[in-house]
């Protein structure tokens, strides 16, 4: 088709001819407008799903509060958590994320080098140490693989600090698809690395756990171990490149003028901040525990507010009364404002609770498939298998199973395809209910073992199984909250405990595929 498009006068038909032209016109020139537009939506959208793939995003000092929280099996992570985040102290303490020293190494990509020092102050680690780390793994390239085999991939560790695919994939992510990311890599590296330290303290011992694992560490009783020879070596060859680094970069203060300042805010001073709110938490949960303490009002009040839809008593009430009595100033004008405060705090929970990403499930393999944890939360195990003071009593008392901080009727699920033995109740302990699971392949440490399986889960309000009944994994079978005598007294909680060949036995190596290697140093059944 031709326009014609008149150079003077003209009348009706020749306007038509213009106008026509005209938006032809501005279609053509806006076509690449729009496709630019489309390119930029399409890459929108894979970002998008890029990081929806790659998991939860970390919470500003989880790891902290995961480590303070460890020592209170009444007050879950995530509350401590969300108190910080509606405290006064909380803006000031972020600027302890952005303190310390930032690693400065001259040839080295300066986007990952502040993925480094994000990372490594998040964690508390030298980030230097963490370049080194890099430096024996990959040498800085991104695209490096070990060429080994592991978790069942063809292809192994991976990227920049070497992550193999099992980490990553207890996280619901694929290695194939964020193995290579510098930032992903970093991440989780870090996080495994600081497992290593909590775990073992000594900086070689943690070196050799991040090259063999913890298993082979413990093996060797705690030490560097002599073989394989690669981790024997590995921790002398990261120290040298972390005194290289020392000697060679301009480490720096991130801000040398805070850095002058005598007030200036540590995580040192953040863990101390959440260590004493802790404390004052649990205190208060001792007291509204204990009715020949309290009246019982501030936990009578808490259960009406839940009963009428507030979400109050997520975890207990005794929690609940907790966290009003810890309130900041700024939340105390009146009771309805201090109740306020408390439901903020357990939404916010709750908020982490999503976030926080699932647990790991290690290198076990069970009926064709990882065992699961027994809820469907992502959540923390706040009291582990073996010798430990009775958070009550105050008495050293041995524990059969690990305990899992949970709110009030989550669902409690089984682990595995079996047979309900029986179902019980207590008015101390709630219900209680043991699956047998008949003759089982369990996959530890690589090595294949055939045995008699059960487990038993502890404290649910109620129950939707009987005797005698067939589940299968994944099946819900209860729901949890336990009875007055567990919510008030450590907060709600699931308790589960796994059996082999009719023994108790540990379930954290059968849940994570690792050895957290529990004291056995007090009386202790072995039987069903």
């Amino acid at each position: 088709m031709q326009l014609k498009i008149p150079t003077s006068g003209g009348g009706g038909g020749q306007a038509k001819y213009i106008i026509i032209g005209a938006i032809l016109v501005v279609i053509l020139a806006m076509m690449p407008l729009l496709m630019i537009i489309t390119v930029i939506s399409s890459i929108g959208g894979d970002q998008a799903a890029k990081e929806q793939q790659q998991g939860a995003k970390e919470i500003p000092f989880q790891a902290l509060y995961q480590e303070v929280a460890s020592k209170y099996t009444s007050i879950p992570w995530t509350i401590l958590a969300a108190v910080h985040f509606y405290s006064d102290e909380y803006d000031i303490h972020l600027s302890a994320l952005s303190t310390g020293s930032a690693a400065s190494l001259k040839g080295k990509n300066p986007t990952y080098l502040a993925l480094v020092n994000k990372y490594a102050q998040m964690r508390g680690l030298d980030p230097l140490l963490v370049a080194a780390i890099i430096q024996q793994e990959s040498n800085w390239n991104p695209k490096a693989n070990s060429g080994a085999t592991g978790c069942g991939r063809d292809i192994g560790a991976r990227g920049l600090m070497q992550v193999m695919p099992c980490h990553y994939e207890g996280d619901g992510l694929d290695a194939d698809d964020v193995g290579y990311d510098p930032e992903t890599s970093i991440k989780y590296g870090t996080k495994i690395f600081k497992s290593c330290l909590d775990q073992f303290k000594a900086t070689d011992v943690a070196l050799a756990c991040y090259n063999g694992g913890a298993g082979t560490v413990q093996n060797a009783g705690g030490r560097v171990p002599s073989s394989p020879k690669e981790t024997a070596e590995y921790p002398g060859k990261v120290l040298a490149h972390y005194e290289r680094f020392k000697a060679e970069s301009n480490s720096q203060p991130v801000n040398e003028e805070k850095e002058k300042d005598k007030n200036l805010i540590k995580i040192s001073d953040v863990k101390k901040w959440l260590q004493d709110k802790a404390e004052s938490i649990s205190g208060q949960i001792r007291i509204h525990s204990d009715s020949s303490r309290s009246s019982g009002q501030c936990t009578k009040t808490a259960k009406e507010k839940k009963e009428k839809g507030a979400t109050i008593g997520t975890f207990s009430f005794p929690l609940s009364c907790g966290i009003f009595y810890t309130a900041p100033k700024k939340y105390l004008s009146n009771d309805d404002t201090t109740w306020d405060y408390v439901e903020m705090v357990e939404k916010k929970s709750q908020e982490y609770m999503g976030a926080s990403g699932p647990v790991s499930f290690g290198d076990l393999v069970m009926a064709g498939g990882s065992l699961p944890l027994p809820t469907p939360l992502k959540i923390e195990i706040s009291s582990k298998f073996g010798c430990r003071v009775h958070p009550v009593t105050g008495v050293l008392k041995f524990h059969y199973g690990i305990d899992m901080p949970v709110p009030t009727n989550t669902p409690v699920i089984a682990v595995a395809d079996g047979k309900v033995e029986y179902v019980k109740n207590d008015h101390l302990i709630g219900h209680s209910v043991m699956i047998d699971h008949g003759q089982m392949t369990l996959k530890k440490n690589g090595t294949p073992t055939t045995a008699n399986f059960k487990s038993r889960y502890l404290h649910m309000i109620s129950v939707s199984v009987k005797p005698g009944q067939q589940v299968v994994k994944g099946q819900e079978i209860a729901k949890s909250g336990g009875a007055q005598g567990i919510v008030y007294s450590t907060g709600a909680h699931l308790h589960f405990e796994t059996y082999i060949n009719g023994a108790v036995v540990n379930p954290y190596p059968l849940l994570t595929g690792k050895n957290d290697n529990p004291n056995m140093n007090c009386y202790h059944r072995t039987g069903g």
